[in-house]
């Protein structure tokens, strides 16, 4: 009884949260609207093996969205509590500084992709990387921009079961990650629902020719 008890209030506050996180998080001139922060809330939560209660009481304490993933990430590479890396980034550390404190280098957040990215937001980031010997990408200065969006590119890429060249391609043509993970979500459920239709009339028509034979045998079987 107490279980479902907590259970109900969990999903209240819930219910109440993610419209107020809403309103307080429009970016790049739009919001993607309750649901769309709802289905990052649930894919940074199922990507993390954590309850979407837990991604979105992160935000409540001042993370922005597209940085959730990152303190998700940062605390299993360091093997802290996402409560000690929420602490630090409040005092205002950097993602960097944060990563040198648990010995995490620029490598860490280096995702491979296939070819070259020359432009646009990644191409800078990847020519430093790609310029370099490994052994040197230790030296290799990161934004908190620039770690926001490698963390995010492999979460999404992972997540999805997307190539980062797709996903990179989509944040290039201006998409945030909210978005991006939101655009992916809901072809993927239109997807479902129509292989799903086609697989229920496929069963149809079975049982309707399984019907059928069975008709023409009894009429054999009469004669």
């Amino acid at each position: 009884m107490r279980k479902i008890f907590v259970t109900a209030v969990a999903i209240a506050v819930l219910a109440l949260a993610i419209p107020a996180l809403v309103q307080a998080d429009v970016r790049m001139g739009a919001s993607v609207g309750d649901q769309g922060l709802n289905n990052f809330y649930l894919s940074v939560g199922a990507y993390n093996n954590v309850q979407q209660q837990d991604v979105v009481a992160v935000r409540q304490q001042g993370i922005p969205d597209e940085e959730l993933p990152v303190v998700f990430f940062m605390a299993s590479k360091a093997g802290v509590s996402t409560r000690e890396i929420v602490r630090l980034r409040l005092k205002h550390w950097g993602w960097m500084k944060i990563a040198a404190k648990y010995n995490l280098d620029p490598s860490t957040f280096y995702v491979p992709v296939n070819g070259e990215v020359t432009g646009g937001i990644y191409g800078k980031t990847y020519r430093n990387f790609n310029g370099k010997p490994q052994k040197k990408w230790k030296k290799i200065k990161l934004s908190d921009e620039d770690v926001v969006n490698f963390v995010n590119l492999r979460f999404v890429s992972e997540h999805h079961g997307y190539t980062p060249e797709q996903v990179i391609k989509m944040r290039e043509d201006g998409k945030n990650f909210v978005t991006i993970n939101n655009d992916i979500t809901v072809e993927k459920t239109k997807h479902q629902k129509k292989k799903w239709f086609w697989e229920k009339h496929d069963d149809k028509d079975q049982k309707d020719n399984n019907n059928s034979d069975r008709d023409d045998h009894d009429k054999h079987d009469h004669r």
